[in-house]
């Protein structure tokens, strides 16, 4: 994972978990200069945001950036996040 790509952070949780409530503390958090709320596997990923997304983690482990999930207890990822 390159450095670009590393600082391109897709964080999934389920809907009513507080993304949008705590967008701004997680793209501190993540080093993140921009925030994507309602992000949908298939929608463009910009390069150093945040995308705050209630997809489930199965559905983003082909993605080529760093994948943060929390709340979920039924999925474990391929590349590098957390369930």
């Amino acid at each position: 994972m390159n450095r670009l790509q590393e600082t391109t952070i897709v964080f999934s949780a389920p809907q009513a978990w507080g993304k949008t409530r705590n967008a701004a503390q997680l793209a501190a958090q993540f080093k993140c200069s921009e925030i994507v709320d309602d992000w949908q596997p298939g929608d463009p990923l910009k390069p150093q945001a945040i995308h705050l997304t209630c997809a489930e983690p199965v559905e983003l482990a082909h993605l080529r950036c760093k994948v943060i999930a929390r709340g979920w207890h039924h999925t474990k990822l391929r590349n590098g996040g957390a369930a």
